[in-house]
């Protein structure tokens, strides 16, 4: 099927089969091919119980792809030899010293970003409000970020290292260590190391949260 209609009607009868399926509120899809994009179809409203419908140009929240985001970041970074896979916390956070609980003493990078570091989970609002309230949260979001890490690194690790262990801080971390071996801000580096050179536009946080008209999240 090579029409432009074609293509469109195909991928809003699978969108439909899937939201029908696994009873969504919305869902949004994007066909491309090397050097174009075929079709965007967004089906569904923008909240559950609402007739509001959803539209190809809205902002979805799509959550943990920031992990992937990270991770691609971090990649470059190794390629331009600003970090290794196996850089610990220790090797970048100075004011660590001997305060590091020895389990996350010789935690690599790639433990980190592996979900093998032994961290605490972070899944839940409850939980990072509790890590917020054991933080010092003044200044710049790099600086809060710098505090989680070294704060969190001088408690008992929640499970072995080299285990299965998913945990959201992993990345927190991982991300300070970049800004910290790149001294450039995390929001310029997801800018200067994947943004531009895909020739992408990058918007973070959750939408609906400073625009209702936006779509939900599952957590709203």
């Amino acid at each position: 099927m090579t029409s432009e209609v074609g293509v469109q009607a195909a991928v809003e009868s699978l969108l439909n089969d899937a939201r029908e399926r696994y009873e969504l509120p919305a869902i949004a899809a994007v066909v491309v091919k090397a050097d174009s994009v075929l079709s965007t179809v967004a089906i569904g409203v923008r909240r559950a119980g609402y007739a509001d419908p959803v539209m190809p140009t809205d902002r979805f929240h799509i959550g943990s792809n920031g992990k992937a985001m990270t991770s691609t970041v971090i990649a470059r970074l190794i390629e331009q030899g600003v970090l290794t896979w196996d850089t610990r916390p220790v090797d970048i956070f100075p004011e660590l010293g001997p305060a590091v609980h020895d389990g996350f003493r010789e935690v690599t990078l790639q433990q980190l970003l592996g979900h093998r570091a032994g961290l605490p989970p972070y899944m839940t609002p409850k939980s990072m409000r509790s890590a917020e309230r054991r933080v010092d949260n003044a200044g710049s979001p790099r600086a809060q970020r710098r505090a989680f890490a070294t704060w969190l690194l001088q408690q008992a690790p929640d499970a072995a290292a080299n285990t299965d262990h998913y945990s959201n801080a992993g990345y927190s971390i991982a991300a300070s260590m970049a800004e910290a071996a790149a001294d450039e801000p995390w929001e310029s580096l997801l800018e200067s190391r994947l943004a531009k050179p895909l020739k992408i536009t990058l918007w973070r946080g959750q939408p609906a949260r400073t625009d209702p008209a936006q779509p939900w999240g599952h957590g709203q």
